[in-house]
């Protein structure tokens, strides 16, 4: 009788054992996946609000002007060895000393980025400004934007903007932000925002 209940009380111990490295195994399981989806979601947006341009180098930079409009192509190259090719097609403006500003007009602005190996991207804005007494005014009239991408890109955020009412004393906007990802190597990506920008005095720039 007396080996009957020790054996029962081992076997009681042994069933408790197990139960207990169950519950460690499920709870270790389970902290282990909290900490990868974790480090994913923060790995997402780090690289989800980094800009394409932020410490690339400037390969090169020239400008040339044909009918009235100025060109200007820039080549970077960004830290981990992309090549990014940016050109901008700006009206010329013409300034004086008797009138240095434009108190009225619209024009129109192209701009394209091509990135090595991934392709390209093409933002065409109209801009109209005018002044009025001591302020001067200027907004984005309309945009298009178009993309051309190798086979294996894919893309995960395509969203456009640009500024439709008028701004006073400051500047109107037109862009896309992106965010691209090689389909065969996920983690490969290319993200930005790229725009065009014009003042209320009718400059026209790739700035902020």
């Amino acid at each position: 009788m007396e080996d009957f209940k020790i054996k029962n009380k081992n076997i009681l111990i042994s069933m408790i054992i197990i139960f207990c490295i169950i519950i460690i195994n499920n709870t270790v399981a389970s902290a282990a996946t909290t900490s990868h989806n974790d480090q994913y979601s923060t790995y997402y947006i780090k690289y989800d609000n980094d800009n394409l341009l932020d410490n690339a180098t400037i390969i090169s930079s020239e400008s040339y002007s044909e009918n009235n409009r100025k060109i200007t192509t820039t080549v970077y190259k960004n830290i981990d060895g992309t090549l990014i090719t940016d050109t901008l097609n700006i009206p010329v403006k013409v300034t004086s000393i008797v009138a240095p500003l434009s108190l009225k007009g619209t024009d129109t602005a192209t701009r394209t980025r091509t990135i090595s190996n991934w392709g390209s991207i093409t933002i065409k804005a109209s801009f109209k400004w005018y002044t009025k007494g001591f302020f001067s005014y200027v907004k984005c009239t309309g945009m298009s934007v178009s993309r051309s991408l190798k086979p294996n890109v894919r893309v995960n955020k395509w969203e456009r903007s640009y500024t439709s009412d008028y701004v006073k004393i400051g500047k109107a906007t037109a862009k896309v932000t992106y965010y691209f990802y090689n389909s065969k190597i996920p983690v490969q990506h290319q993200n930005g925002t790229f725009k065009i920008t014009c003042s209320d005095s009718g400059t026209i720039s790739d700035n902020d």
